[in-house]
């Protein structure tokens, strides 16, 4: 059987396994104890591998960088937001929502009911 750090679901079973504290009794004990023994191993690799990530990551200013796209990414999707949620009069401010929802690749739930709502408006319809 082959292990590895990359095997998240392997990983985490791994924790589970070493927290319980196993005890072997009887037979098959030393195959367990064996398979025990690997996954504290694969346990110790995971955390050390998890710190030299964090290292690298405080190191090279990923973190910094992650950080500011998030939020720069939560920017640019309240601006969208209003792109949509825009009382477009006429078809061609609507033509132009619609493009900028194609151009974004936008395809989650809020944007068609903001954009419904825009077209409800247009034709002439009013919801409570």
């Amino acid at each position: 059987m082959e292990w590895s750090t990359s095997q998240t679901s392997r990983v985490a079973s791994a924790r589970r396994d070493v927290r319980s504290k196993r005890r072997f009794a009887g037979a098959g004990a030393e195959d367990a104890r064996a398979f025990y023994q690997a996954q504290r191993r694969l346990v110790a690799a995971a955390m050390w591998r998890d710190r030299k990530v964090g290292q690298a990551m405080k190191v090279t200013g990923y973190d910094a960088a992650f950080d500011k796209s998030d939020r720069l990414e939560w920017v640019a999707d309240e601006a969208a937001t209003r792109v949509y949620e825009y009382p477009f009069t006429n078809a061609v401010e609507l033509r132009a929502a619609l493009d900028f929802a194609e151009e974004r690749g936008a395809g989650h739930a809020v944007l068609l009911p903001l954009l419904t709502a825009g077209v409800r408006r247009l034709a002439g319809e009013v919801r409570a």
